[in-house]
């Protein structure tokens, strides 16, 4: 909860932490493995990131630099990854935890960002951005990341919605370009992701938005953020051969307090080919309910009239794991169960009705 004494002292709040705490650089502790560092070679960090099948140029990162770093986990540990880049809107070492009461809160007086601004419909501050050009080998581009922040729990529903986007600009294959599209977003929808998308209620007593991507922190030794996202995975279809840009940006919204974060799992930035999927078209009769799917995971099919449907699970290079369903499908609702038995990661389910066909992404 914002304390009464942040009206009080915001001054000292937005000018001691970001002047007088500065030689802060790294924060670890004794009971847990995570280590935290302030970076001041954004090339290096992006270096890091790539996994495979991308070529990076142009680095560049504006904002505090208290507000970029490095982390790092003898195991795989909260995060479920040993290593990364971290941005925050405050001071990136102050997301090294324990869990405690007393929330942490920075600034680092800096300005926000209009694409972040669009995302949430209000004033951004204290805005760190990374960016770069790249050029991906394949049509495919795919990276992981955890978001955490300390407006949880008490700001779940409120304005003090802190937010982060993934923003990418370059030629889209199914036609036209990506101007500035964010690809942070809650797996199998369209929809961004931030405190007001992913949180269970205020004080977590609920109701539920889309928290099976939330873990309540209270306690936690490895992080301070009171709550933080599962790692999430990121992707979208590219042209193989063509540049583009990526911006990645996080900022506080409607004011300077409290702050957030975004972990990006290095290295896991990669491109490589989705054989015979042509780009995705989100279409409102069919979806797959929950996704992350788990083992209740279910495709959902509401046909208009009578039709033959061909159902198929395949994994990222095309290959058919199993045929859910090839038959007519009278009008109505239909649901097949996914049957994701020794499944982890990234699937597609592959709809085909005459000459038309249509893709969903799954994650098990």
């Amino acid at each position: 909860m914002k304390k009464l004494w942040i009206t009080v002292l915001v001054t000292v709040i937005c000018l001691a932490t970001t002047f007088a705490q500065q030689n802060n650089t790294t924060k670890s502790t004794n009971n847990n493995n995570l280590s935290i560092s302030v970076s001041t070679n954004p090339d290096t960090l992006v270096a890091g990131f790539i996994e495979y099948g991308v070529t990076i140029s142009n680095v560049s990162y504006t904002g505090a630099g208290v507000s970029l770093g490095s982390f790092f986990c003898d195991t795989l540990g909260a995060l479920q990854m040993n290593k990364g880049i971290v941005l925050s809107s405050g001071r990136v070492v102050d997301a090294q935890g324990p869990n405690n009461s007393q929330s942490t809160s920075s600034s680092s007086g800096g300005p926000g960002d209009p694409d972040l601004a669009q995302l949430s419909s209000h004033i951004i501050l204290d805005a760190a951005v990374l960016e770069f050009d790249l050029i991906p080998e394949n049509n495919f581009l795919a990276f992981n990341f955890v978001f955490g922040s300390e407006e949880y729990p008490e700001f779940a529903n409120s304005s003090f919605n802190d937010v982060f986007g993934f923003f990418i600009t370059g030629p889209d294959p199914a036609g036209g370009q990506y101007n500035s599209k964010n690809i942070a977003l809650i797996p199998g929808t369209d929809q961004y992701i931030s405190i007001a998308n992913i949180n269970n209620g205020i004080n977590f007593n609920g109701p539920c938005v889309n928290c099976e991507y939330l873990i309540n922190n209270t306690g936690g030794p490895e992080l301070e953020y009171d709550a933080y996202t599962t790692l999430i995975p990121v992707s979208v279809f590219v042209v193989p051969g063509q540049q583009y840009h990526l911006k990645i940006a996080i900022g506080d919204c409607s004011d300077r307090l409290l702050d957030s974060g975004i972990f990006l799992q290095s290295p896991s930035l990669k491109s490589y080919t989705v054989v015979g999927i042509p780009e995705p078209e989100k279409l409102d009769e069919a979806f797959i309910i929950p996704n992350p799917a788990g083992n209740d995971g279910r495709l959902q099919l509401q046909t208009a009239s009578g039709m033959h449907i061909k159902a198929e699970l395949i994994d990222i290079t095309g290959r058919t794991v199993t045929t859910i369903s090839d038959e007519y499908m009278p009008a109505g609702n239909h649901s097949f169960h996914l049957k994701n038995t020794d499944l982890e990661g990234l699937y597609f389910v592959r709809l085909q009705t005459g000459e038309n066909t249509q893709v969903l992404k799954v994650i098990f």
